[in-house]
């Protein structure tokens, strides 16, 4: 395991393209993240977290326009998305079949 303790963007990228996982805090608590094409990361952010596999997990995006990439976007997204982004906010929507998530970032 490696720590950084400070932001090392390309570093951290580079860690997710190779399919590691990684910790990071947000506004409440901390994180697990990994790319979530990536089918052993996302199952290894399973086995850390206990979760059923029943569960999906959620996605981080840094836009709006990464969002569309995965979601069947509507009016109303858009018009959320608009007011409250960027912002801490959780959008649940239908997934779009779109950017090979692997199994389990996605509800059956």
């Amino acid at each position: 395991m490696r720590r950084l303790t400070e932001c090392n963007l390309a570093l951290v990228l580079a860690e997710l393209q190779a399919g590691k996982t990684i910790v990071f805090p947000t506004e409440t608590s901390y994180g697990l993240g990994c790319d979530a094409t990536k089918q052993a990361a996302v199952e290894r952010i399973y086995k850390i977290k206990g979760r059923t596999k029943t569960k999906s997990l959620l996605i981080v995006v840094p836009s709006v326009d990464e969002a569309k990439k995965y979601l069947v976007w509507n009016d109303l997204l858009q018009k959320i998305a608009k007011k409250y982004w960027p912002g801490p906010l959780t959008i649940v929507a239908p997934y779009s079949g779109q950017g090979n998530l692997a199994k389990g970032v996605v509800s059956a």
